[in-house]
C-alpha cells in the first residue's frame, strides 16, 4: 500500500512539474484543516477559474457539505483548440485525477464524475469532459454528461455517509 501511494504521489508530482513549466499554471494551497481554510482555498480556486488559468493544480471544490480535491482542473477546449465558455461567458474547466494505474478503474471514474457533479451543483460551468491521467502517459476521458448521473449518486451517498458518521460521533456512548 505504501508503495502504491508513493508511486501515485510521484506520478501526480511529475505531471504537475510538466504543467508548471507551461504558461497559465496556478497552484492552490491544499488544506484539510477547517472550514475557514477550506473556504479560502475554494475562493482561490474560483479566482483562478475566473482569471482563466490554463491549469489549476490542487483546486478545492466546496459547497458547505461536500469537499472535493481534484488533482487538476484544466481549461476545456473544442476540437480546434478554442477555449470553451458557458452561456454566461465563464471559462469551462474539466476535472482531472492522476492515477498510477495503467487502466481506468470504476472508483476513479466515479471520483471524477462526482467532481463534475459538484462543480455543477456549486453553480460553476458544467465540465465538458472528465479525465484520468494514468501511468505510461495513458489518458482516459469521457463526456461529463455521460457520467454526471453516476457522479450525483456518488456525491449524494458520500454526503449521507458523512452525516451519518457525524451523527454517530456526536452520540454519547
Amino acid at each position: 500500500l505504501e508503495l502504491l501511494i508513493k508511486h501515485g504521489v510521484a506520478h501526480e508530482a511529475d505531471l504537475a512539474n510538466q504543467l508548471a513549466a507551461k504558461e497559465g499554471f496556478k497552484k492552490i494551497p491544499s488544506t484539510f484543516e477547517d472550514n475557514e481554510l477550506i473556504e479560502s482555498a475554494f475562493k482561490k480556486t474560483l479566482e483562478a477559474m475566473n482569471y482563466g488559468a490554463e491549469t489549476i493544480y490542487t483546486p478545492t471544490l466546496f459547497d458547505g457539505e461536500f469537499i472535493g480535491y481534484p488533482d487538476f482542473l484544466i481549461k476545456s477546449r473544442d476540437a480546434s483548440g478554442k477555449e470553451i465558455k458557458d452561456e454566461k461567458g465563464r471559462f469551462v474547466y474539466d476535472p482531472v485525477d492522476a492515477k498510477s494505474a495503467r487502466n481506468e478503474k470504476r472508483a476513479a471514474v466515479l471520483q471524477v464524475a462526482a467532481y463534475a457533479f459538484a462543480m455543477q451543483k456549486i453553480g460553476l460551468p458544467c465540465p465538458n469532459k472528465v479525465h484520468l491521467w494514468l501511468a505510461n502517459d495513458k489518458k482516459w476521458r469521457t463526456n461529463a454528461s455521460d457520467v454526471m448521473d453516476l457522479g450525483e449518486l456518488f456525491y449524494v451517498r458520500t454526503v449521507e455517509r458523512i452525516k451519518r458518521f457525524q451523527g454517530l460521533a456526536n452520540q454519547d456512548w
